[in-house]
């Protein structure tokens, strides 16, 4: 008796454990398929969302505003971006649009953002031209020493010309600079002050000599003829400021309106030699 109570108990016991085993399976199953059924819905929702607003006539790109442009046209520059009016401005990629900008050989950096309801903005940064170097191509380059196109006839530009430099004074081997093209740039960096000094673009070209080093040309109002600076190497904040002082005397003096050459390599020796009216 007592053995088959024993085993009663063991059959009662292993048919507990079944059903809790099975409810515990059941109510898993059903949490499986409540979170499958609100993740349904939840997509649904989301999809119906999305279709909405990407269909939502007040969501259409009316207007582009093009910020930080100079030199390009902002026809040109949505045109890069690739962007249009009337498209859902959620539907727009900004990253592609920013991505195409940079492309562009002018642009040295771009943001492209939306304003909602219905407008795109567009800032880039362009290029800050100082000058076309003439090495038989012509290429342009910009402050910070950089070659960053070719020149062509689409570009609307007036850029002081700049001779001297070889295609192996702009080749860098180990990250470091040529002497020559390290000349050049300090020179470039004064160019603003040159420009002060020779006003309505007369500054035609600028030349490099390895031996002699910057050489200025500019073009004359009063007398028509080509002007020559001749700055040397090194020290070309201070032989801007002293021809600053040599042009400014010249212009206020009755007699010598003008000059034809000035040598300014030594600034304790200046040579000008004046157009005498």
């Amino acid at each position: 008796m007592a053995y088959k109570r024993l085993k009663s108990h063991v059959i009662g016991q292993k048919v507990v454990h079944k059903k809790r085993v099975i409810a515990k399976c059941l109510s898993v199953v059903i949490n499986i398929m409540v979170v499958f059924a609100l993740m349904v819905m939840s997509a649904l929702f989301f999809l119906f969302s999305y279709d909405f607003l990407t269909q939502y006539e007040s969501l259409k790109t009316r207007i582009i505003e093009v910020e930080g442009k100079k030199i390009l046209s902002s026809q040109t520059i949505i045109k890069q971006a690739e962007v249009e009016l009337g498209v859902n401005i959620l539907l727009v990629n900004l990253f592609l649009a920013e991505k195409r900008l940079k492309k562009h050989p002018w642009i040295a950096d771009a943001d492209v953002k939306i304003k909602l309801p219905d407008k795109i903005i567009i800032s880039i940064e362009e290029q800050k031209p100082v000058g076309i170097l003439d090495m038989g191509l012509k290429f342009i380059i910009n402050n910070k020493g950089e070659i960053f196109k070719e020149l062509d006839k689409l570009d609307s530009v007036s850029l002081v010309s700049i001779t001297g430099i070889d295609y192996s004074d702009i080749i860098f081997s180990d990250n470091k600079i040529s002497l020559p093209f390290t000349t050049l740039m300090d020179m470039l960096q004064l160019k603003p002050k040159l420009e002060d000094i020779f006003p309505s673009n007369q500054i035609s070209r600028i030349h490099l000599d390895k031996e002699m080093g910057i050489t200025v040309f500019a073009k004359s109002d009063l007398s028509k003829q080509v002007k020559t600076i001749v700055l040397g190497f090194n020290n070309y904040k201070d032989k801007c400021e002293k021809l600053d002082i040599i042009v400014s005397f010249l212009e206020n003096n009755l007699n010598s309106l003008d000059f034809k050459f000035i040598d300014l390599k030594n600034l304790n020796r200046v040579v000008v030699h004046p157009i005498i009216s």
